[in-house]
């Protein structure tokens, strides 16, 4: 009938404790009764001071120790623990616990260099291997991580935005106003850009009163989406109105499949988005849509339609595709031969 020494002696199955109802207690009572109440005791208890060394084994007097000395622990011995114990650490000065995967497990995997009066807390999960459960600075702040001391050394301004480029920490300059926070993908840094839905912007109406050509320019590279309009413009012959678009290059002149017309005329060019017009005597008012079909090639589809202006229901439809070599930015409004622009005006919106 033996007597516990520790609480490792001590079953977690009341049944195999002792004594038993059937064991001679004898004059043992008060052994018994004494070890029990000696076990509670160590529990909240401070134990023996222990030395700073590479392996420091902890007592089972007391579950707070004090640790002097600056020799780095590379381990805690099993010696006089079970599986389970707690054992919280109060360091006396600055030495480093040296992180290992199984037996020494450390918060974040890093080393932890202490001052004193740091507090860990460590807890026996099989023998000889020790988990670190909590840890409070003798300052009350955060244990030293190299992502947070990154990010510190950043030294963000208002409006900077953080994030992590793959390899280390850095931040986004402040945008300017009206523009969002928008990502890339999975592969890619964040940028900011400026919302295509934030408004209609309408360029400075031209008269087309005089002249063979209306350009239009500046157009930015996020445009999904232009309208021409025309208010009674007028040719003065017979020549077609045609919309050319270009990029940085310059317009480009070819490469157009464009048609406009009626169930009673039509005409096409390759030179332009063909507004079929053909009559000296009259303006015509209509729209010429332009939308991005493909950014990777910039191809751009157009559809519309314009009428005279003169009351009656001649209607003409316009239809037409166009690849441009780069990210477009500039649309003109000209005509198909040597006609000049006599009558009207236009402009261009675009989102």
């Amino acid at each position: 009938m033996p007597i516990p020494s520790t609480i490792a002696d001590i079953s977690t199955t009341a049944a195999s404790n002792s004594p038993a109802g059937t064991d001679a207690i004898g004059t043992s009572l008060d052994d018994y009764l004494r070890t029990i109440q000696a076990i509670l005791k160590v529990q909240f208890s401070t134990g023996t001071t222990l030395a700073s060394a590479s392996t420091i084994t902890p007592l089972a007097d007391g579950n707070y120790i004090q640790v002097t000395g600056t020799t780095s622990i590379t381990a805690i011995g099993s010696t006089n623990s079970w599986n389970g114990r707690v054992i919280v650490l109060r360091f006396a000065g600055a030495l480093t616990l040296t992180h290992n995967a199984t037996s020494l497990i450390l918060p974040g995997g890093a080393n932890i260099t202490t001052v004193a009066g740091d507090v860990l807390g460590f807890v026996q999960e099989s023998s000889g291997n020790w988990r670190c459960i909590f840890y409070q600075p003798s300052g009350g702040y955060q244990a030293y991580d190299a992502d947070l001391a990154a990010i510190a050394a950043l030294s963000p301004a208002q409006g900077e935005i953080l994030y992590y480029n793959g390899s280390a920490w850095t931040k986004l300059a402040v945008g300017t106003s009206g523009q969002f926070l928008k990502t890339q993908g999975a592969a890619a840094n964040p940028i900011w850009d400026s919302p295509s839905s934030a408004g209609i912007t309408v360029a400075t109406v031209q008269a087309t009163t005089s002249g063979t050509a209306f350009d239009f320019t500046g157009i930015p590279s996020t445009v999904k989406r232009i309208k021409v309009l025309l208010n009674r413009c007028s040719l003065s012959g017979t020549d077609q109105m045609l919309v050319q678009i270009g990029d940085s290059g310059g317009f480009e002149t070819s490469g157009y499949i464009s048609e406009s017309g009626n169930t009673a005329a039509s005409s096409t060019s390759t030179s332009g988005f063909v507004l079929r017009a053909g009559d000296a005597a009259n303006g015509f008012i209509g729209t010429l849509v332009l939308d991005l079909f493909d950014a990777s090639t910039n191809t751009w589809i157009a559809s519309g339609g314009q009428a005279k202006d003169n009351g009656t229901t001649v209607i003409y439809l316009n239809t037409g595709v166009k690849s441009l070599s780069a990210t477009l930015d500039r649309v003109r409004l000209t005509r198909s031969g040597t006609d000049t622009f006599d009558s009207g005006s236009v402009t261009i919106t675009y989102e």
